[in-house]
């Protein structure tokens, strides 16, 4: 039993002596970040356009809103395909002293291209006394193009900041 404990550590010995051997003295390496910014216009822009029906004696359906919202975007040169609805829901609510009635209200999401159909969409809005519209984000076409384009100049902008690190330890 000694003997395979002795053959054993003795194995395990020459193991650990090779491999210390094999390491070699770690190189030396730098690490750089490189940055690039690009400044761009959208071309999407989505307003969110939340049609209620109103709860006074002049009620008006959330359809005879949507139809004149749909007509007035037109007047204004706004494509009606890009008016798509995004939530509709209903709720059954107090509507005045003693009445409850069911009261609808439909969430619509509007594309323009740019800030001045933006700005023509808003003027209808509040021509149609409605309350509640918001940008609810802004994207481009071309985004993915435009990422890969940042991240070229970044790599070029980390490449160049290696080298004039590096020319100032004299080394390549």
């Amino acid at each position: 039993m000694k003997a395979i404990f002795f053959l054993f550590t003795l194995t395990l010995c020459s193991l650990f002596s090779s491999a210390q051997l094999n390491q070699q003295e770690p190189k030396s390496y730098i690490e750089i970040t490189g940055t690039a910014e690009m400044k761009i216009n959208p071309d999407q822009i989505y307003i969110n356009i939340t049609l209620q029906e109103n709860l006074d004696r002049s009620k008006k359906s959330i359809d005879n809103q949507e139809q004149e919202l749909i007509k007035a975007l037109q007047a204004k040169g706004i494509n009606k395909e890009k008016l798509v609805v995004k939530d509709a829901n209903a709720y059954y609510g107090k509507t005045g002293m003693i009445g409850k009635e069911v009261v609808r209200s439909k969430q619509l999401e509007l594309e323009v291209k740019d800030a001045t159909q933006a700005r023509n969409a808003f003027e209808v809005l509040d021509k149609l006394n409605i309350k509640n519209a918001y940008i609810s984000r802004v994207d481009h076409s071309e985004m993915e193009e435009y990422k890969k384009q940042a991240k070229i100049k970044a790599i070029k902008s980390a490449k160049s900041k290696a080298n004039y690190l590096l020319e100032a330890v004299d080394e390549r």
